[in-house]
């Protein structure tokens, strides 16, 4: 499988014989200058987006199944870059188990406007999670 993807999601899935794109995801390999990570090894989601319309009816959640599946065969990882103002991203991500790496400031002029960045990244594992292999230790 090629590590670069991209997957559209027509109308006609959602009960209309039209073929209007709705959704729309994008994943790339994350280019790492500090050489801080294995070659290749953690994606960088570059476009994820729903029509207004059509948002809050499962397409979102769709395009991340794809998205997922892909990512667990290809990657350690995968990190996703929101602002402060995509509110709604933001959310969807948290509720997907991404979780905040860290947060920069790219305001051009940070005394007149503010423009924060949020970098989310998530693990590319099975559903065992830590705590579920600390409760094994202890019973054993």
């Amino acid at each position: 499988l090629n590590p670069h993807s991209e997957t559209v999601v027509r109308n006609r899935n959602f009960g209309d014989s039209s073929s209007e794109i709705i959704g729309v995801c994008a994943i790339q390999i994350k280019e790492d200058l500090n050489k801080q990570e294995p070659p290749d090894s953690v994606g960088l989601v570059t476009r994820f987006a729903v029509q207004k319309k059509f948002r809050r009816k499962g397409v979102g959640q769709e395009l991340f199944s794809v998205l997922w599946s892909h990512s667990l065969l290809n990657f350690r990882a995968v990190e996703v870059v929101t602002s402060e103002h995509e509110i709604p991203a933001r959310n969807f991500l948290e509720r997907q188990e991404f979780s905040i790496l860290n947060q920069e400031d790219r305001s051009p002029f940070p005394a007149i406007f503010n423009f924060n960045q949020y970098r989310f990244r998530r693990a590319c594992v099975s559903s065992i999670t830590e705590d579920d292999l600390t409760e094994t230790v202890i019973q054993n």
